[in-house]
């Protein structure tokens, strides 16, 4: 027979027999002892969908912005007088600092506050792009 604190697996039938979504999940809440289990206060349900509205459309965002250069690319070439070398640059300059800094922020936001990795990101982007307007040719 078992002892009465060990912790009891859930498992997932994708039923509405009360088991949750998922295979054998491994969570700090299924490991700890009910004893020192505390409830965390419910989201309303108006709050979550402002929260994945947000986060949509924060997507949207980013992956219009993914294609920005290459739908204006002819006009900054010749705004800038580049050749195509140099405006093909542009493009790989993006997408590896993309591919650079895409791990670290998924790292950091492993560990770290989220919303507040967000935020920041969002004020980074903000300012580069409202400084970004003041460019003039050179």
């Amino acid at each position: 027979m078992e002892p009465k604190d060990s912790p009891i697996p859930r498992w997932s039938l994708g039923s509405g027999s009360g088991l949750h979504y998922g295979s054998f999940v491994n969570s700090l809440s299924s490991l700890t002892p009910k004893a020192e289990q505390t409830e965390e206060p419910a989201i309303s349900q108006r709050r979550s969908y402002i929260a994945v509205a947000v986060l949509c459309y924060i997507n949207l965002l980013n992956y219009t912005e993914r294609y920005t250069i290459a739908g204006v690319l002819p006009d900054i070439q010749q705004f800038f007088r580049i050749n195509d070398g140099t405006a093909a640059l542009i493009q790989t300059v993006f997408i590896c600092s993309f591919l650079l800094l895409a791990p670290f922020f998924g790292y950091l936001g492993d560990r770290y506050n989220r919303k507040y990795i967000m935020i920041g990101g969002l004020i980074v982007w903000l300012v580069t792009a409202a400084g970004s307007s003041f460019v003039t040719e050179s």
